[in-house]
């Protein structure tokens, strides 16, 4: 036991002990333990506290464990649809050319005009709107071209007075509206050439990128925030131990302040700066 102790029951010196008594667990000597009977119940609350935030640390920590397991999933997911998005747009062989070249050096910055010098490249996507857009001018070439061969055969009934002149401004009507329809379709595909490619071009190869930079970060993230719960649930797994050994300590130091007989003799007593220092067993 730590420290000075009060004596609040001794055997007389010289007291015979028998085989009964060593049975029974004769009490020689008991000492005060009336302060540590006052720490066991905080000791023992603190146990409590301590196992309980030991298992909250340890529950947290599997959480971060599976969270950390669903948000880099998710992240790998975009990257994922990201490139598919980018592929499905470009084409795949061309998609795959442009990645290439930034993995090759990550500071380059591709060229996207040239898949407008180089229409034929395309795939995916893009490729079928550049058809759609390239069809509608040839349509409108080809209903233009009708419409002229119309107005011309019109003029020539009109002025052999075979035709109305109702219906010389009609054949006339047809070929304006069809050169406007050429005009426009025409533009269409210049601005998608110039503008709308591009864009759509840049848009999802930055999507793909930012996807890629923001796996890094959630895998950076995932990695701080298990640190973190790895850190309080070795903590407080320390603190649980260290509070189970402060109780047991405790519950030890009260069950030394009773002395039993150990051993058939006779109780003598001896001290040291007029201090009780121990019980020694004569044997009879």
């Amino acid at each position: 036991m730590e420290g000075r102790a009060t004596i609040v029951n001794i055997v007389p010196e010289g007291t015979m002990i028998t085989p009964e008594d060593v049975n029974d667990g004769k009490v020689l000597v008991e000492l005060d333990s009336s302060k540590l009977e006052e720490q066991l119940a905080q000791r023992e609350i603190e146990l409590t506290t301590a196992e309980a935030s030991f298992a909250d640390a340890n529950e947290s920590y599997l959480i971060q464990v599976k969270q950390n397991e669903s948000d880099v999933t998710a992240a790998k997911l975009k990257v994922k649809f990201a490139l598919m998005d980018f592929q499905k747009h470009l084409g795949e062989s061309i998609a795959r050319k442009v990645i290439e070249k930034m993995d090759s050096d990550p500071n380059s910055n591709p060229d996207m005009t040239s898949l407008v010098n180089d229409p034929n490249s395309l795939g995916g996507a893009a490729s079928q709107q550049l058809d759609t857009l390239q069809d509608a001018i040839l349509l409108a070439r080809a209903n233009l071209e009708k419409a002229n061969d119309v107005l011309k055969g019109t003029k020539k009934l009109f002025d052999a007075n075979y035709a109305s002149e109702l219906e010389l401004k009609g054949a006339e009507l047809d070929v304006s509206r069809y050169e406007v329809q050429e005009r426009a379709a025409v533009k269409d595909l210049k601005l998608f050439q110039l503008y709308d490619l591009l864009k759509e071009t840049e848009t999802f190869l930055s999507n793909y990128n930012e996807s890629k930079l923001e796996l890094v970060r959630t895998q950076a993230r995932a990695r701080a925030q298990l640190a973190q719960a790895k850190a309080k649930l070795v903590s407080a797994k320390a603190t649980y131990e260290m509070q189970k050994k402060r109780l047991k300590k405790l519950h030890d130091q009260i069950e030394a302040c009773v002395i039993k007989a150990p051993a058939v003799g006779q109780a003598v007593y001896w001290s040291s700066t007029q201090e009780w220092s121990r019980v020694k067993m004569r044997r009879a």
